[in-house]
């Protein structure tokens, strides 16, 4: 897992864009289904931002919940998948609050940074990838 977490860091670092499309090309073809108003409106709606967004979450969500499923049992998972539920809500009403107050001038300015973003994320990944290794070649007693 380190090495291949190392391995799409170096995929980004060179510029290739890594993702799934199936879930974003599932909610595009929501599209007309979102512009009709009314309550089916803004559940196709909710349901196309929700499948656009996996691809981002869906990783991160697996690993914590999954982890927790696994060490702690069903309790704690359960828990974890609403603390995950509250938190990503949080960050989205933020966004939503904060295009609200300040416009298009906060996404000018996030577009700016938007060109750093995919060396930022290779570097993440580059060291959560060491950090696996270093873990597993410890934690196994294989260093």
């Amino acid at each position: 897992m380190g090495v291949s977490l190392i391995l799409l860091g170096g995929m980004l670092a060179a510029g290739r864009d890594v993702s799934i499309s199936l879930a974003p090309r599932a909610a595009q073809r929501l599209g007309a289904a979102t512009r009709s108003r009314g309550l089916g409106g803004y559940a196709a709606y909710g349901l196309a931002y929700g499948l656009a967004s996996l691809g981002c979450t869906l990783p991160v969500f697996l690993s914590v919940v999954g982890t927790s499923l696994q060490l702690h049992g069903l309790a704690d998972a359960a828990g974890h998948f609403v603390l995950f539920g509250i938190g990503m809500g949080i960050v989205i009403t933020v966004l939503t609050v904060a295009t609200a107050w300040f416009g298009d001038g906060i996404i000018r300015r996030a577009r700016t940074l938007g060109r750093h973003i995919g060396w930022v994320s290779a570097v993440i990944l580059w060291l959560a990838g060491a950090y696996v290794i270093y873990y597993w070649l410890t934690t196994a007693r294989l260093m």
